[in-house]
């Protein structure tokens, strides 16, 4: 991805730092839930990168093969809630969900854990619903972006779609 950025006449960002960004906008400080433990380093070493560590909460791996999290759902969501207790434990107030093997979980979750939850993994990124180039060529993107963010309670669940394909 950074060698990308350098060689790029386009502006490249990642679906991490996508979301990373928006979880800034939405709250204090972020965690992230991650499905297996050596993804741990690489989201310290990000958050580190992009100078975050005092806004950062930390990573909390479930220790779970993303094959087997959709096979016991109940399971795997109460893992989840105790993973989402001990970041807001740590003062995270907007929690990304840094697997696409999680995507499934965020409605559940969201019942479950008073916080932002955000997807931030695969083709439902949390990337914004911010108008981009390629929107320009079809208004209706923007409008359907935006009807994806939905209200619950005092939270706010963003769900968008990746950049679109016409983006040059």
């Amino acid at each position: 991805l950074y060698a990308l950025k350098e060689i790029s006449p386009v502006p490249v960002i990642g679906i991490a730092e996508a979301s990373i960004s928006l979880a800034l906008l939405l709250g204090g400080k972020f965690g992230i839930l991650a499905a297996m433990k050596r993804a741990i380093s690489l989201m310290d070493s990000m958050a580190q990168t992009y100078g975050l560590n005092d806004r950062y909460a930390g990573s909390v791996a479930l220790d779970m093969r993303v094959l087997n999290l959709a096979k016991d759902h109940q399971g795997t969501l109460a893992i989840l809630e105790k993973a989402s207790t001990d970041l807001v434990a740590r003062g995270a107030d907007v929690l990304l969900l840094g697997c696409a093997g999680l995507t499934g979980f965020s409605r559940d979750l969201t019942q479950r854990v008073p916080v932002t939850i955000m997807l931030c993994s695969g083709g439902r990124s949390s990337a914004g619903s911010a108008r981009t180039p390629g929107d320009a060529k079809n208004p209706g993107v923007a409008k359907k972006l935006l009807s994806r963010a939905s209200s619950s309670g005092d939270r706010l669940r963003i769900l968008t779609t990746a950049t679109p394909r016409n983006w040059r």
